[in-house]
């Protein structure tokens, strides 16, 4: 599956219900510019039922 928000995230609640995942993405090294500067509520809300928050304080938020 591949290494976007999407993927990612589905790849951590596959993992943790003890599937192997591999994350494969398409820029293959990485390198790609980031794309995104911030989050939504809703985005916050779906870290936070992935038990992913609170974020870490070397993530820049508000």
């Amino acid at each position: 599956m591949g290494a976007g928000p999407a993927g990612a995230s589905l790849a951590l609640l596959l993992a943790r219900r003890g599937l192997q995942v591999d994350l494969i993405d398409a820029a293959g090294r990485g390198g790609r510019p980031f794309r995104g500067e911030g989050l939504m509520p809703s985005g916050l809300a779906a870290l936070a039922a992935m038990g992913l928050e609170p974020l870490p304080q070397s993530v820049a938020h508000r």
